[in-house]
């Protein structure tokens, strides 16, 4: 495999600047969505938000791609998962200070809230999910819940990698 045309430090230091910003978008989607309990329509905008995000690193990493001229499909990839690793990081310290110094326990008095309408309740015990004091000791034990956002994050950054990988990877043939 020829890779004397890519330079994986440079390729490195743009996905470690695009994942700081894209962990700066998903961290507005975070807050927005957190935020939706009190504001229902900041929901959909950190929606958005996520959406956009994809799109906008699939972008920069095809725009990187044309500069340095076309990079395969495997290294493409490999981009699009350090972003999200990178991506992953600051998103996790964002929800570890949130819970830290901010939440004050909001979060599990909205799910106590939601579990006292019977729909959302019904629906959780479904899922299985439904004890509220097991809930609240998740909440509280800030240790095992940012593990947990951060094991979500990375496994969230894998699976997307692979449309980001093929948005930036369409029309390159043509321009190469």
């Amino acid at each position: 495999m020829d890779t004397q045309g890519f330079d994986f430090r440079d390729a490195r230091r743009h996905c470690m600047g695009w994942g700081l910003r894209a962990g700066v978008w998903w961290s507005g989607g975070f807050l927005c969505t957190v935020l939706a309990f009190r504001y229902p329509v900041l929901g959909n905008v950190g929606l958005l938000i996520g959406l956009l995000s994809v799109w906008r690193l699939g972008y920069l990493i095809k725009v990187f791609n044309w500069e340095t001229g076309n990079t395969g499909w495997m290294r493409t990839w490999w981009m699009s998962f350090l972003t999200y690793i990178f991506c992953a990081l600051v998103t996790t310290l964002v929800q570890y200070i949130w819970f830290r110094f901010y939440d004050n326990g909001m979060l599990a008095h909205e799910l106590e809230l939601m579990l006292q309408v019977d729909a959302y309740r019904e629906t959780l015990e479904r899922v299985g999910t439904a004890d509220i004091d097991s809930m609240k000791a998740a909440l509280g034990n800030l240790s095992m819940l940012t593990y947990g956002f951060l094991s979500v994050n990375i496994s969230l950054g894998f699976i997307l990698s692979f449309p980001t990988m093929v948005f930036a990877r369409i029309g390159l043939s043509k321009r190469s």
